[in-house]
């Protein structure tokens, strides 16, 4: 079954951190983020710009059935999808580019996203 979408919670900062850890453990590598970044990015980056609470509700998470956590689309300037597989599959993907856009890629003053990352292979 595909992850289903949800939005970030209060309680998923260390839930994503320890995504990052079990991903990076299964891939043998990092696919996206490391740890460093996703704790620089809203304790010192986005705290320190008064953008916090702005950046948190625009992270995306898909969840399996089981609460496990397969992917999150977040930003730090550019679109990142974190995933904990190469080839996480067409419809996973049509969903986190569609989240992209209409969460994660837009102008503001002073603000504007214009790339797209994650990895979907070894290279």
């Amino acid at each position: 079954m595909k992850p289903r979408l949800r939005k970030y919670e209060p309680d998923d900062m260390m839930k994503v951190r320890n995504f990052i850890i079990r991903t990076h453990s299964l891939l043998g590598q990092p696919n996206s983020w490391g740890i460093d970044r996703w704790e620089f990015v809203p304790y010192f980056q986005e705290k320190k710009n008064g953008t916090l609470e702005q950046w948190l509700s625009r992270i995306g998470i898909w969840e399996r059935e089981n609460g496990e956590i397969a992917a999150v689309a977040c930003d730090d300037g550019d679109a990142y999808f974190l995933l904990d597989t190469w080839e996480p599959g067409a419809a996973l993907m049509h969903e986190m580019f569609e989240y992209a856009a209409n969460h994660l890629l837009f102008s503001e003053p002073g603000r504007r996203i214009t790339e797209m990352h994650w990895q979907s292979r070894r290279g």
